[in-house]
C-alpha cells in the first residue's frame, strides 16, 4: 500500500511539473455567416425554428432555393491567430476575449 502511494505521488509530480509550449499557434472555427446577429427569444425558439424549417423545406421543394442556401454559409473564424504562448507548471491561467 504504502508503494502504491509513492508511486501515485510520483505520478501526479510528474504531471505537474510538464511545461507547456505553443509556438505561432492558431485556431479557427467555422462560423455560420448568415446566422441572425443577434439571438432573442423569437429566433431562437423551436415554434421558429420549426416555422423556418418547413418554409424552407417548401421553397426546396418547389426549386425555390437550393440546399446550400439552406444549410447556410460558413467562414472560419479566428479565435487565436499566431500566438506565442508557455504554460508553466503549478500555476493557473485563465485566456478571455471579447464574446461572440
Amino acid at each position: 500500500n504504502a508503494t502504491q502511494q509513492q508511486q501515485q505521488q510520483q505520478q501526479q509530480q510528474g504531471l505537474q511539473s510538464v511545461e507547456v509550449r505553443l509556438k505561432e499557434y492558431s485556431y479557427t472555427v467555422p462560423m455560420r455567416v448568415d446566422a441572425p446577429s443577434i439571438k432573442t427569444v423569437f429566433n431562437q425558439s423551436p415554434c421558429y425554428v420549426s416555422t423556418e424549417f418547413m418554409v424552407n423545406v417548401g421553397e426546396l421543394v418547389t426549386g425555390q432555393r437550393k440546399v446550400k442556401d439552406i444549410l447556410g454559409h460558413y467562414e472560419q473564424k479566428w479565435i487565436l491567430k499566431d500566438i506565442n504562448l508557455v504554460l508553466k507548471p503549478g500555476k493557473t491561467y485563465l485566456v478571455m476575449g471579447p464574446p461572440s
